[in-house]
């Protein structure tokens, strides 16, 4: 496949580049295989700089490719996409590569995403989805702060919440 693209293209940064962002979804679709196949720091830096797209299905596609690679190196990236919330699935594909690459940085941006400060009038309540997300994924942080928070919850407002701990353990 590399034969091909070479012989085809002399640049396949920018070849990839343009298909991750293509409108057809097979053809992005096969572009963020091949990112993830190729698992290049300079392929890490491409998604990193794709992860604030506006079209928030490439966004979330950007997120869940960084979490598959595991990609330590999109720490502050995640923790950025969290402090300004955009679309659910977003936010969701965030908290998922999260869990997936597991620092210790996450705890905080999860943390604000389970145990909400009071909210005022004009602030959107968070999603019930999002919270469960956010649960499953602080899970899979080894940090001693995870369990204080997950034990914390266990008489959360929200049932659905509550479910998903029982799950856990």
């Amino acid at each position: 496949m590399m034969d091909v693209i070479d012989s085809v293209s002399d640049d396949l940064m920018a070849e990839l580049t343009d298909t991750l962002s293509d409108t057809a979804d097979v053809v992005r679709r096969s572009a963020f295989r091949t990112a993830e196949k190729l698992k290049t720091p300079e392929v890490i830096l491409l998604l990193i700089g794709l992860a604030h797209s506006d079209d928030s299905e490439v966004a979330a596609s950007v997120i869940n490719s960084l979490g598959k690679l595991k990609a330590d190196r999109a720490v502050e990236t995640l923790i950025s996409v969290m402090e300004t919330p955009g679309e659910k699935e977003v936010v969701i594909a965030a908290c998922r590569a999260m869990g997936q690459i597991a620092d210790p940085l996450f705890v905080v941006p999860l943390e604000d995403i389970l145990k909400p400060k009071r909210r005022r009038l004009f602030q959107k309540k968070i999603e019930t989805a999002v919270r469960d997300a956010a649960i499953y994924d602080i899970f899979q942080i080894k940090d001693s702060r995870v369990a204080l928070l997950l034990s914390s919850l266990a008489d959360d407002p929200d049932y659905r919440v509550r479910e998903v701990l029982k799950n856990l353990y």
